[in-house]
């Protein structure tokens, strides 16, 4: 968790009713100015020369 940029308001149409809710939340600045999220970042690289061997 930390402080960003302007919040994304992209649509995201395949969340649960509580990812949703706490998406909604962030965007209104419910928890804070510019409160966001952030996932790890998987290279795509890295990723793919696993998956390919697992076929």
């Amino acid at each position: 968790m930390g402080n960003g940029a302007a919040p994304s308001r992209a649509a995201l149409g395949r969340l649960t009713a509580e990812e949703a809710a706490l998406y909604e939340a962030l965007g209104n600045d419910t928890y804070g100015p510019s409160v966001r999220l952030e996932q790890e970042l998987i290279r795509w690289d890295w990723a793919l020369e696993r998956l390919h061997p697992a076929g």
